[in-house]
């Protein structure tokens, strides 16, 4: 909890340098590896046409799974399972790691 008045907290913040081009760059960073900020995938446009490039050699990311570009794997499956269990709280903040082993 912050003991401070209004203004001490004004002041703090107003010191504070905020860079938007750095973290709209980190932000890109993390798209780039596939990694996702999850209000920015609920505003996606549901009817925007993903064209996978899976099949020429890329890696694959998060929206060849949903749009069905891969096949169905047992581990998908287990994937697919656990999102669905998951139970988020608007406003908070949440860190997933995902480890499959296999067989």
């Amino acid at each position: 909890m912050l003991e401070w008045t209004t203004e001490q907290f004004l002041t703090f913040v107003s010191k504070l340098k905020y860079n938007p081009t750095e973290l709209e760059a980190s932000r890109k960073a993390l798209n780039y590896a596939g990694f996702f900020v999850y209000s920015d995938i609920l505003t996606m446009d549901e009817n925007q046409i993903y064209e996978s490039r899976l099949y020429e050699g890329y890696a694959c990311k998060w929206k060849d799974i949903f749009d069905e570009w891969v096949f169905k794997t047992t581990n998908i499956k287990k994937i697919e399972d656990i999102c669905h269990s998951l139970v988020i709280d608007k406003g908070k903040a949440y860190l997933a790691i995902c480890k499959i082993h296999r067989n």
